[in-house]
């Protein structure tokens, strides 16, 4: 339903200023938008902030709407380099790291290396290649 409004929206914004067409954009993607940076950050108000940011960049920059040619890829992709950007300029990690447990409540967030990461996509593969090689030939010839 919005893949068919989209282009609407675009051209009334980007030609006209029309606040209405933008509210109803901002509608469409600040929840999703909201939910991906707060995976990234792990803090659902800076995750707020940075999305209305990414948003209000998008209303200072109407006129060139038009040139985007898919305005999902591009406000998710504005938004994970801005929860980046953020994570750095703020010494995010390391403030991460040195949280109390008290601070952290019921989530725990446990980051694995990169060595764990290894072993565990490696022992993933496996366990698909063992199931791959299970199936009937002809459904092994697809996956394949």
């Amino acid at each position: 339903m919005y893949s068919q409004r989209l282009p609407y929206l675009i051209q009334a914004i980007a030609h006209n200023s029309d606040e209405q067409a933008f509210e109803e954009l901002f509608r469409i993607y600040y929840p999703a938008l909201i939910s991906y940076a707060s995976s990234i950050l792990r803090d659902s108000y800076v995750a707020e902030e940075i999305c209305g940011d990414v948003l209000f960049n998008l209303w200072q920059n109407r006129k060139t709407l038009p040139t985007i040619k898919n305005i999902s890829h591009y406000l998710y992709i504005s938004v994970k380099h801005a929860a980046i950007s953020h994570t750095r300029s703020r010494g995010y990690k390391e403030a991460q790291k040195n949280t109390s447990l008290n601070d952290v409540g019921e989530t725990l967030t446990y980051e694995l290396s990169n060595h764990e990461l290894q072993l565990i996509s490696k022992e993933t593969l496996k366990e698909l290649n063992t199931a791959i090689n299970q199936l009937p030939d002809r459904c092994r010839l697809i996956l394949s």
